[in-house]
């Protein structure tokens, strides 16, 4: 690594902005070269400005923040450092900068800005400080410290490492070559030892708790698992036969009830097809009247098509004249609107013409008429603008060009007048700092005074308050004698409370009834349940005996309803009966014919009046009977219904009571219970006892708690009294203790006021003294100072800095001045060209505009309307109104042409279907009354009449379906229960198995069950058994297998161990340090080979990390460092400080060495071997810069990099060919 370029700006006493180049000459020509100066102008500060450009931190000032910045030259709101360096060929170029808010000196300092980038491809590698710094570590394996270490040897740094003990050897040995990894390493090791040889002790703990049966166990559980196997088989095979003779009851059983069942069902199916005879005989009295329902229905519809198409043929009839009018007014108003449509087009054709070919044409030249007249317009502009600008400019320069002069010639006048301000600069500053003194003087003068002023002010207020603490201690003696007084009295008064009773039994009193009040709560709840309860039997009592007198009057009234029912559903089946009679002989005499004998009888004829029944007075007696038996069923409903809520009102009154009888002898248990812990006789029904028992027990506590309290307050007030006494006692002591501290107090402040009366003679004697040198001084050169001689230096000193402020602006001006006559001429040229520019462009504009009218009047003439867009949209506009209306009209007529012809074709549709309709009429007219004669009715009304409505028809043909339907399931069921019986008694166990029930059967299972289970927990236990000792055995064999692969690493660990590893990390650590101070020793040796070749390095036996100077000259004497002389100690140090730089730059090669002071304890022959040693590093390549301040040094190198200090002021600067601002 060197460095190739340094830049600062502001950076303590360095103010203003310097750039060195190192590649440049001198340092090119002469690597070595000093850094010069006087001290604490500012040699250091050019190596804290290359530590902060590339670490953002310094030496002296540690890391520079926004909240820590010292490094800033006073009165300047920014400051920077940038160092360009090179790494294997490559340049780096490193920058901070620091500014303060709004750029004024007193702003809040801002966050620092750093960078980090290529210089060649300027390639951005950092903008941020950590990203920044780890990126500089990176590219040069120097940390901050490393690097101060290794490139730069700062102040004081030179000795550190040789005078150093062992430990901090060690740490510097650490810190500078990072072997802190060895450290690290020796204690991860150790922590991986004793994690493994927790994890051994794991492994013998696990092994030893794993448990495993003996053989003869083994065999035992074997035996006995292989027994309980056998007889799980035996008892299965009894289960089996057992849940197979249970499933065969079950089954007779449910096979039973089948039959039972479909018995009941067939029953019910018969009954029912009983009851809907007389209905299903309506059917068969319905057929003759069912054969001519679809010939009447066709002719019914018939009638009423033809009614409905000749309505419709009058209506259309009436529509078609209106329609052929509408379609004659269409056809002239489409015939006009096609006509102005026409004419429309045709104009607009005409239009297009003439913009297109000589309108646009038009239009296009004077746009571009129009445009080269902008052009030229902002052409003339911009020569305008140069021209106004140049006689602005010409007018500026010549107003500051008289300013200026007339600003020269007042300089001129006052650096004449005060020539003298001039002398006086070089002692002004001297006698700053002795009037500095004397301000000091007299800042201490005034601080003692303050001190014997403020030292008397704590004498006299220590002395009145030692007067008040001795009349507080007169108070307070009397307060504790009234304290011990009380004391007596508060004690006879605890006494005769105590007469009474103790605390403790008073509190033990206390206790036992506040225990009895839990009690006492529950006893009032048990009471009032009590009483609930009694009332709630005594009513439920009187609720059950109404209720059984209700039930018995219902059960009655139901019986009676019943009998009222069975007698009216025999006379309704009597009724039925009759009607289904009648209507069968109805059926028979239609399928009678003329002359043919009769099916029954066998008679030719029949008296009718014989047969006849009054069928309508009959049937509405079995309407009557039918309501009357609804009716029967309904009360019967009702009171059956009544009967069951009042079984149920019944069953909740018993079950109250018998809850209640429970709760009386369950709360009369309590009770006595409650009543004996209380030492009490009350019973649970008297409630006026059991209050009286709970006043007295609140009467009994309140007088123990008065009692208590009174004890506890007298308690209290003795208490209070004794820490009273304590207090006053206690007071007393803290009292006297003050006033011992206050006399001493008193003592000592005489005598600090004695000493500070002696110290301010002595100081008033030296700055009288002082004033009077000083004022001679100033009074010698020609200068009479004033009273305030400190503000007079000061005003002096201002005067001093105007007048060189003067002298540079003087300067200054006289330069500037020659360069704006130049610029005068300069603008005066520039706006010649441009009034020569201005008057070309505007006649060129003038021809151009005259150009553009002619046209314009030639467009108006064509088309005077101007706009071509607007009047394009109205023609257009006008063309879509027509068309729209033309559209609309023929639209109109082809729908009044259509609506013509559909009525039309409508007219000629109907009238067909009118006669087809009308002659179908007829032939099912005939078709019907042929039927109708045939039939066994008389005329249509007669066939109406008997023909039933068609949902009462499908009413009854689905109610027949349903009551077969139903007669065949019942059949079907019937016989498959009998099958299935007969098939259950063939079993060939159905003997054995009728002689037991299923319950006992079922018993009999549920024993086995039991047995299998019990079998099956046994078997369990013993499987788990040997289950778990298999799986012991597997996890013996698995951590003996586990154990094997571990010991393995762990001889690995416990041998790594036992050579580098240690707790706190010393052993490797010490290992690689020792490793380390043999390399080091080796270079320092080296270095000192080209230093002086008197001495050598060497190890110390007796400490590890110890070194020793062998003497060669001296026969190779061994001596300790401590023996060292300055100069001696110097060379040695030097060679370890470069030893270490070789050391440290493992990974970069170190191209250049700072070295900061460190000379000045050399005599003339040492220093010369030290510089003859330095020119020998430089001769190997290295650039090599020293800061020092000796005289030697300065002539012994050619090279010098001037840092020069201003007097007066406080700031220092380099020569002016480093400064970035003149460069």
């Amino acid at each position: 690594m060197k460095i190739l370029t340094l830049r600062l700006k502001n950076l303590n006493a360095l103010k203003g902005e310097w750039k060195i180049d190192f590649t440049q000459s001198p340092f090119i020509d002469n690597g070595l070269f000093a850094i010069t100066g006087p001290t604490g102008a500012g040699k250091t500060t050019l190596l804290d400005a290359i530590c902060l450009a590339l670490y953002h931190q310094t030496p002296r000032l540690g890391t520079i923040s926004a909240t820590s910045n010292d490094i800033m030259t006073r009165g300047t709101s920014e400051c920077l450092a940038e160092v360009e360096f090179d790494i294997k060929g490559k340049a780096y170029r490193a920058f901070w900068s620091m500014r303060r808010a709004r750029g004024k000196a007193d702003g809040n300092l801002q966050s620092a800005d750093v960078e980090l980038a290529e210089v060649e491809s300027g390639k951005v590698l950092a903008t941020q400080v950590r990203p920044k710094s780890e990126e500089i570590e990176r590219l040069t394996g120097l940390n901050f410290a490393r690097f101060t270490k290794s490139m730069m040897l700062s102040q004081g740094d030179f000795a550190a490492f040789l005078n150093a003990n062992e430990g901090d050897r060690a740490e510097l040995l650490e810190e500078l070559t990072g072997t802190e990894i060895y450290g690290q390493l020796s204690q991860a090791i150790h922590e991986k030892y004793k994690a493994a040889e927790t994890t051994k002790r794991e492994f013998k703990l696990k092994l030893e708790g794993v448990a495993l049966l003996s053989e003869a166990q083994h065999s035992e559980l074997s035996t006995q698992l292989n027994q309980f196997k056998t007889q799980l088989l035996t008892v299965n095979t009894e289960i089996v036969s057992l849940r197979e003779q249970l499933q065969w009851q079950q089954a007779c059983e449910q096979n039973q009830q089948e039959l039972t069942k479909a018995n009941a069902a067939l029953v019910e199916a018969n009954n029912v097809y009983e009851q809907a005879k007389g209905e299903l005989a309506l059917l068969v009295a319905g057929e003759p009247a069912e054969l001519l329902r679809l010939p009447h229905s066709a002719l019914s519809q018939l009638c009423e098509d033809v009614q409905r198409i000749a309505n419709n043929l009058s209506l259309k009839q009436e529509q078609l004249p209106d329609l052929e009018s509408q379609q004659q007014k269409r056809q002239a108003e489409c015939e006009s609107s096609e006509t102005d449509f026409t004419n429309a087009k045709a104009h607009q054709q005409r239009f297009e013409t003439l913009i297109n070919e000589q309108i646009i044409p038009l239009d296009s030249e004077i746009n571009k008429l129009t445009n080269r007249i902008e052009t030229n317009q902002q052409t003339l502009a911009d020569a305008k603008i140069k021209q106004g600008k140049a006689q602005e400019n010409h007018q500026t320069y010549s107003d500051e060009l008289e300013g200026k002069k007339r600003t020269l010639d007042e300089l001129t006048t006052y650096l004449n007048v005060h020539a003298a301000n001039g002398k006086m600069a070089g002692e002004i500053s001297g006698w700053k700092e002795k009037a500095a003194r004397f301000s000091d003087d007299e800042s201490t003068l005034a601080e003692i005074t303050k001190k014997i002023t403020a030292t008397q002010q704590l004498k006299d207020s220590a002395v009145a308050d030692l007067a008040e603490k001795q009349h507080a201690k007169t108070n307070v003696v009397a307060l504790h004698q009234q304290s011990a007084d009380n004391v007596s009295l508060c004690e006879s008064s605890l006494n005769q409370l105590l007469s009474n009773g103790d605390t403790a039994s008073v509190n033990a009193d206390i206790t036992v009834l506040n225990n009895n009040w839990p009690v006492l709560a529950s006893c009032e709840q048990w009471q009032r349940l009590y009483i609930n309860h009694k009332n709630s039997h005594a009513e439920k009592a009187q609720r059950l005996t109404s209720l059984l007198s209700n039930i018995e009057t219902l059960k009655q009234e139901r019986a009676e309803l019943a009998a009222s029912y069975k007698a009216t559903q025999s006379h309704l089946k009597d009724v039925e009966s009759l009607i289904k009679l009648d209507a069968e002989l109805a059926h028979l005499r239609q399928t009678l014919s003329q002359g043919e004998a009769c099916p029954l009888c066998g008679a030719t004829e029949h008296d009718a009046s014989l047969m006849n029944i009054d069928v309508p007075e009959t049937i509405a007696k079995r309407d009557e009977l039918t309501r009357s038996l609804e009716n029967i069923e309904k009360l019967g409903t009702q009171k059956r219904e009544q009967i069951i809520t009042a079984e149920f009102e019944k069953q909740q009154c018993e079950k109250v009571i018998a809850e209640a009888l429970a709760a009386f002898s369950q709360l009369e248990a309590d009770w006595q219970g409650a009543m004996s812990s209380l030492n009490a006789s009350v019973v649970i029904s008297d409630v006026e006892s059991f209050h009286q028992l709970q006043l007295n027990c609140k009467a009994r506590q309140s007088r123990l708690n008065a009692q208590f309290s009174n004890i506890h307050a007298s308690e209290e007030k003795l208490a209070e009294a004794k820490n009273k006494t304590l207090l006053h006692q206690q007071q007393i002591e803290s009292i006297n203790s003050e006033m011992a501290l206050l006399t001493a107090k008193v003592s000592q402040l005489e005598g600090q006021l004695n000493d500070f009366h002696t110290t301010k003679s002595s100081i008033e004697s030296a700055l009288a003294h002082n004033r009077s040198t000083l004022i001679n001084e100033i009074e010698s050169v020609g200068l009479t100072p004033d009273a305030n001689i400190t503000e007079w230096l000061a005003q002096k000193h201002k005067d001093v800095e105007v007048f060189q402020e003067k002298t540079h602006l003087h300067s200054t001006l006289s330069h500037e001045l020659k360069a704006l006559k130049d610029k005068l001429v300069e603008q005066s040229e520039i706006k010649a060209a441009a009034d020569k520019e201005a008057q070309l462009y505007t006649t060129r504009i003038q021809e151009i505009e005259a150009q553009r009218e002619a046209q314009r009047a030639k467009r108006h003439d064509l088309f005077p309307q101007g706009d071509i867009g607007a009047a394009r949209r109205e023609i257009q506009h006008t063309l879509s109104v027509k068309e729209q209306r033309y559209k609309e009209c023929d639209t109109a007529l082809r729908e009044a042409q259509r609506a013509l012809e559909n009525a039309t074709a409508q007219l000629k549709i109907l009238t067909a279907e009118l006669e087809e309709k009308q002659q179908a009429k007829e032939a099912k007219q005939v078709e019907f009354d042929s039927a109708l004669s045939q039939s066994p009715f008389a005329d249509e009304t007669e066939f109406l009449s008997a023909l039933l409505p068609y949902e009462e028809r499908q009413r009854l043909l689905q109610r027949k379906q349903l009551i077969e339907r139903e007669q065949q399931n019942a059949q079907l069921l019937l016989n498959t229960a009998t099958q299935k019986h007969s098939t259950l008694l063939a079993h060939e166990h159905a003997t054995k198995w009728q002689q037991s029930t299923a319950e006992a059967t079922q018993a009999s299972l549920n024993e086995k069950d039991d047995e299998k289970d019990r079998l099956l927990a046994q078997q369990g236990q013993l499987s788990q058994q040997l289950e778990s000792n298999r799986q012991a055995i597997e996890k013996q064999q698995s951590l003996i297998n586990e154990m094997r692969e571990f010991e393995t690493s762990y001889d690995d660990i416990a041998y790594l161990h036992s050579l580098i590893g240690s707790a706190s990390g010393d052993k490797f650590r010490r290992f690689a340090q020792g490793l380390t101070l043999d390399n080091l020793v080796r270079l320092a040796n080296q270095q000192l080979d080209r230093l002086h070749g008197r001495y050598q390095l060497t190890r110390n036996t007796k400490d590890s990390l110890g070194l020793s100077v062998l003497d060669t000259w001296q026969g190779d004497v061994v001596r300790d460092t401590k023996t060292l002389s300055g100069g001696e100690s110097f060379l040695v140090s030097l060679a370890l400080a470069l030893a270490l730089s070789d050391l440290v730059s493992f990974k970069t090669s170190i191209d250049s060495l700072f070295l900061d002071e460190g000379f000045g304890t050399l005599d003339a022959e040492t220093l010369d071997v030290a510089l003859d040693a330095l020119d020998n590093l430089n001769a190997s390549g290295k650039m090599i810069g020293v800061i020092s301040h000796i005289e030697a040094m300065k002539e012994r190198i050619p090279t010098q990099l001037k840092v020069i200090k201003r007097n007066g002021v406080g700031l220092s600067a380099l020569e002016k060919c480093y400064s970035a601002t003149e460069n």
